[in-house]
């Protein structure tokens, strides 16, 4: 069995403790984004966010949405992320019941979760 140095070893822990450190940065995770766009589609922001991406279409349900990346907002409160988006939608012009995408918006931390803005 091979022997690990010490700096091996704290490569490893650096690698660790970096990538878990990422998962606590405070922005918001995927079920965030998620959950709030999906609690603001009825003439709220999530809906205006889903339309900006993914056409002019109607956002019945969000059914999926992973984060790609979030940084802190530059002077607005929240973080503006990156993140892929599957809906279920109502389009009158083709007909599709499923619409994904890759989106940008701009979240707040709010009392009961996250939620969305009209704009970044």
């Amino acid at each position: 069995m091979a022997k690990v140095t010490n700096t091996a070893r704290s490569a490893i822990l650096a690698i660790l403790v970096g990538s878990v450190a990422g998962c606590f940065d405070g922005a918001p995770g995927s079920s965030d984004i998620e959950k709030a766009l999906g609690e603001n589609l009825v003439g709220g922001p999530g809906q205006a966010v889903l339309i900006k991406c993914l056409g002019f279409i109607i956002t019945k349900k969000v059914k999926r949405a992973e984060k790609n990346e979030c940084v802190k907002a530059t002077g607005k409160p929240g973080y503006v992320c990156t993140f892929s988006v599957v809906s279920e939608v109502v389009s009158m012009a083709d007909g599709a019941s499923e619409r994904s995408g890759k989106c940008e918006a701009r979240f707040m931390k709010a009392s009961d979760g996250w939620s969305v803005a009209f704009e970044l």
